[in-house]
């Protein structure tokens, strides 16, 4: 079908887009670490512009990345209901998500149009003698080719011709007095057409909560809202875009492409092999050190690439048969590899500690510092439920083997520094967390591509560059259409209107953070980390503040919870990757995982009601 390979043609495409993308944002954001710490250099000096490209060009990877997502179905959802319908009946419903998807990315992409015009009558450059309004068109790009593959999977032709033609019926000459043709405007049921209250408006809210259990992208739900909202509030339709162009303005932003770039090249070389093999001299003379083993080999990669799918498909099969092989039970192996999938997400330079920070406006060097202590702590309480295993059914330990620790030494040497080359660079003073994710990325193509020749450059990078992107793409395109609907909540005033609610049933810090916490563990099993930050700080951080809570020690609660969420039944994300990596029925893993989420909950507690164990290193050590 021409329709297909036009497709798959502009896939490759963005394929080789979003690497030479990444190269560039790697390469900028590294010249300007080296120029600001060698200025003693007299012609190594930071460009000027850099920085404001490199923000722009998170966009672009954000979007090609969506577009990308939508044809390998790689979007974030919460698909409640849609897995657990029969096949014939899930086919039907799938065309109508497909279907109602591709009609609000068309609105968005009308919306995003305008504001297109807006920017370029504002005039205004990115770089000398490059217009501003350029760097935004990816937006409205990105919205149609998510339109357009929408369309091809509800109604393949039908779909795509619709998709095709609307926008351009629509647009209009695109003057200054006129964006909507009169007749367009009857046709979308736009502007003054949709009522803003009434059966009409309940019938279209009842849509979207449908699509949105029947597994519809998040960003169509949140998109579908915030168009809805702005429109009930009388407020142009652009306004959802000009909230999501708000994004090139955080430069911590580019930290979540670079690290989740970095953490992929990782994950689809030698490293997990490497960082077993250093493990398990290091902790296997202990009483159940190879199960600890398993915790902080996990901890340490799920650190570095912030998925903990991920980490149980590159980790985990390697993990499972070996705690077999040392006899440790069945059960305890497979519950422990599914936990271990989220357990560092605690420690720098963790993806949700980032995105938390980019939403709530707290430091993420201090973020990062408050993760510390609380990782720890679920580590510890991992690593001596695993010893109580060991001494139960009386496993045989490996003795210390320092020849073999020199060699496991040896093959992870370039490795080993990772950590310390964050953490000391960012508390040193030499760059920050957003120029961390471009010395990592740098670091470990190196690493990958050159020094180990575990990766081909023309091969296995490009390939990475575009599965890597899939879930920036997700991240990006629904923070960017959350932040318009967030923007609505604040302008209606609606947290402080949920705290005044709230303050008739709660009036004390704790009761309020044990709800808090029951609140977010049901967030966290239905949600996965990612949009569960997006959709619910904004509305959980003011209440919070009114009640006295350190949004450093929001941010850990937070994410201590999402974590436990992971593996709550009956919809926990890393039960089903389990499944599906294992072969194992979702009944069983939720028995085989019940004593690990029991510990998680336990180390909640502790986290939730002692706050010096998020802030002691905050106060305790110097940040920027």
């Amino acid at each position: 079908m021409p329709i297909k390979k036009i497709d798959e043609t502009i896939g490759k495409i963005e394929g080789t887009l979003l690497t030479g993308l990444l190269v560039i944002m790697i390469g900028f954001s590294f010249y300007q670490v080296l120029a600001r710490n060698l200025n003693f250099i007299h012609f190594i000096k930071p460009i000027v512009w850099a920085d404001a490209l490199v923000r722009h060009l998170v966009l672009w990877v954000g979007f090609i990345g969506a577009s990308v997502a939508t044809q390998e179905d790689g979007h974030l959802a919460m698909d409640l209901v849609s897995r657990f319908l029969p096949k014939r009946i899930k086919n039907s419903t799938s065309f109508l998500v497909q279907g109602a998807s591709a009609l609000v990315c068309i609105f968005l992409t009308l919306a995003s149009y305008k504001f297109v015009l807006g920017e370029k009558e504002g005039g205004g450059e990115l770089l000398p003698g490059f217009p501003s309004y350029w760097a935004v068109t990816i937006i409205p790009i990105g919205f149609y080719l998510m339109g357009v593959r929408f369309a091809r999977k509800a109604w393949v032709g039908l779909g795509v011709i619709v998709a095709l033609v609307l926008p351009f019926l629509v647009i209009g000459s695109g003057s200054e007095t006129s964006w909507f043709h009169p007749m367009s405007e009857k046709i979308l049921g736009f502007g003054n057409y949709i009522p803003t209250s009434g059966p009409f408006f309940i019938v279209l809210a009842l849509g979207v909560a449908a699509i949105g259990l029947l597994g519809a992208p998040l960003f169509i739900i949140f998109g579908s809202i915030s168009l809805l909202a702005f429109h009930t509030a009388g407020v142009d339709s652009s306004a959802t875009i000009i909230e999501m162009y708000r994004l090139a303005s955080a430069p911590t932003l580019i930290a979540i492409p670079l690290f989740t770039f970095a953490g992929y090249l990782m994950a689809e070389s030698k490293t997990p092999e490497r960082l077993v093999a250093l493990a398990k001299p290091l902790f296997g003379w202990m009483p159940g050190g190879l199960a600890l083993m398993a915790i902080i080999a996990c901890a340490f990669f799920t650190a570095f690439t912030g998925a903990s799918g991920v980490t149980i498909i590159a980790l985990g099969g390697l993990l499972y048969p070996i705690l077999l092989k040392e006899k440790y039970p069945d059960n305890f192996s497979m519950g422990l590899v599914t936990t271990c999938g989220s357990v560092g997400l605690m420690f720098p330079p963790s993806l949700p500690l980032i995105l938390f920070g980019l939403i709530s406006g707290a430091s993420i060097d201090k973020l990062f510092l408050s993760g510390l202590l609380p990782g720890v702590v679920i580590i510890a309480i991992l690593g001596a439920y695993s010893i109580f295993v060991n001494r139960t059914v009386k496993l045989e330990r490996h003795p210390f083997n320092l020849k073999e620790l020199g060699t496991a030494i040896k093959g992870a040497a370039w490795e080993i520094p990772l950590p310390i080359l964050v953490l000391f660079g960012i508390y040193g003073g030499y760059f920050t967390a957003s120029e961390a994710a471009a010395v990592t990325a740098f670091y470990v193509f190196i690493m990958e591509v050159f020094i180990y020749k575990d990766l081909s450059l023309t091969k296995d990078v490009p390939r990475i560059a575009k599965q890597s992107m899939v879930l920036v793409g997700s991240i990006v395109v629904i923070f960017a259409v959350a932040m318009g609907f967030t923007s609505y909540l604040i302008d209606e005033q609606v947290p402080m209107k949920l705290f005044e609610w709230i303050r008739h049933y709660i009036t004390s810090r704790w009761v309020f953070l044990l709800a808090l916490n029951v609140f977010l563990l049901i967030v966290g099993s239905l949600m996965d980390i990612f949009s569960a930050i997006i959709v619910v700080v904004p509305l959980i951080l003011p209440i919070a503040k009114e009640f006295n809570i350190d949004p450093l020690h929001l941010g850990i609660i937070f994410l201590t919870n999402l974590e436990i969420g992971y593996l709550h039944p009956p919809v926990g994300l890393n039960l089903f990757l389990s499944s599906i990596r294992f072969k194992r029925s979702i009944v069983n893993l939720y028995w085989v995982t019940l004593p690990f989420l029991l510990l998680l909950i336990l180390a909640l507690i502790i986290i939730t009601y002692v706050p010096d164990l998020s802030l002691w290193l905050v106060h305790h050590l110097p940040t920027k």
